[in-house]
């Protein structure tokens, strides 16, 4: 698998989990879509997004964060803004979500809507684009 707009947080260093997600959502502008877990279902939802964020092929302000350790939603997620309507990405029931570039968290693929589609995803970008 080649991944050319995804980050892959660490599993074994929580800390450096939080400091790499912080600085991609607090330091840069940039549009996230933001995968928690790893079956089958989720890798395919990261390389997916990973191709709609441009691949290797076109310079966007879209990128994707996988966290592999559903653990960590407690940790990363913590104190994140909300757009209104938003389930909050500390529900496990949430399988991904995306942030604007004013880091809200605009929209979620909930884990019942696996496998997402590449028209799910790409809805989830244009709404982040757009600042919901």
């Amino acid at each position: 698998m080649e991944l050319f707009k995804t980050t892959i947080l660490p599993i074994d260093d929580p800390n450096l989990a939080k400091q790499i997600f912080t600085r991609m959502v607090k330091e840069q502008p940039l549009v996230l879509l933001v995968v928690v877990g790893k079956s089958d279902d989720i890798n395919d939802l990261v390389q997916l997004g990973d191709k709609l964020a441009g691949g290797n092929r076109y310079d966007t302000w879209r990128r994707v964060v996988w966290v592999r350790d559903d653990n960590q939603r407690e940790n990363l997620f913590e104190g994140l803004d909300l757009c209104e309507g938003v389930s909050s990405p500390q529900d496990s029931d949430v399988a991904a979500f995306f942030i604007d570039i004013d880091n809200k968290v605009c929209e979620t693929i909930m884990a019942n809507d696996l496998p997402a589609t590449k028209g799910r995803i790409l809805r989830g970008f244009i709404i982040a684009e757009a600042g919901a």
